[in-house]
């Protein structure tokens, strides 16, 4: 399988999980929901491949492909 995730972000998607899921564990008042939310995280750092980034890479280059453009204009031509 492909990766998609680099390789900075496979060492920060760990950290950033073990910080939600140590807030969660530490500070009561956080729904206990949300240390669920860090596994997703956790897990692509893990695999090294993240669905989301497939899916918009696909719709990315589909809109590239069509001829549409992705930058914005704001009405000042050079």
């Amino acid at each position: 399988m492909n990766t998609n995730v680099k390789t900075s972000e496979q060492v920060i998607r760990p950290i950033f999980s073990l910080i939600i899921t140590t807030a969660v564990l530490l500070l009561p008042q956080l729904p206990p929901w949300l240390a669920l939310v860090a596994i997703y995280p956790f897990f692509t750092a893990l695999i090294g491949w993240d669905p989301f980034y497939a899916v918009f890479n696909i719709l990315r280059d589909r809109k590239q492909s069509h001829g549409i453009s992705t930058r914005v204009s704001h009405g000042v031509s050079a």
